[in-house]
């Protein structure tokens, strides 16, 4: 049995794991440490972390069509025995989130995805390697960085257009499954985190 937590208002709650966790989902804002942190889990568990921004499929734009491409994705991921993945975005990930052993949630501080953001790009940029080319991508993952934190709840058509991510739209989608989500604030609770799934 692995026991995990969820801190949430300072107060500490158990969450509890039969046996070790084979699917792992993470989440957060743009520049939270998703992908770092998803390749550190599926190394400790032995598990292949799946890159959701690397999937062959179309920029959601809203058309329902590349939505339901996306979600099919994340159901027939969700179907796999073992995986560890993460995404920004929320809405069509929900079958992932519903399958979940354990929901990790980076509550980054903005200031601190900002300056991871701005570097990734700096360097992406320098080495020609950014798939995100110019400073207008970059404007725009700042602007969506600093409306995560006082957004509203997106709907579902927004969700669709890869619009109206926020901390807001995050708890919303998480609320169904207090049992398991566990909400990481800064590189301690990351920790104890990694510690906890190498027991």
């Amino acid at each position: 049995m692995i026991r995990l937590w969820h801190d949430d208002r300072r107060e500490v709650a158990g969450v509890e794991v039969g046996g070790t966790p084979k699917r792992v989902h993470i989440m957060g804002m743009a520049g939270a440490g998703k992908t770092t942190l998803a390749e550190r889990v599926g190394a400790r568990l032995g598990i292949e972390h799946i890159d959701l921004d690397s999937l062959p499929l179309p920029f959601l734009d809203g058309d329902p069509r590349v939505a339901a491409a996306w979600r099919a994705a994340a159901a027939e991921i969700a179907a796999g025995p073992a995986w560890v993945t993460a995404s920004a975005l929320c809405g069509w990930t929900d079958p992932l989130l519903e399958a979940a052993d354990v929901i990790v949630w980076l509550d980054t501080p903005p200031p601190l995805a900002v300056w991871r953001i701005v570097r990734r790009h700096a360097v992406r940029s320098a080495h020609g390697t950014n798939p995100h080319k110019g400073l207008w991508p970059l404007a725009r993952f700042l602007r969506d960085v600093l409306r995560y934190p006082g957004g509203p709840i997106a709907t579902d058509e927004q969700l669709d257009a890869g619009r109206g991510n926020s901390g807001a739209t995050t708890r919303d989608r998480l609320a169904p499954y207090p049992d398991k989500v566990v909400r990481c604030r800064g590189n301690r609770d990351l920790d104890r985190l990694l510690s906890a799934l190498g027991s």
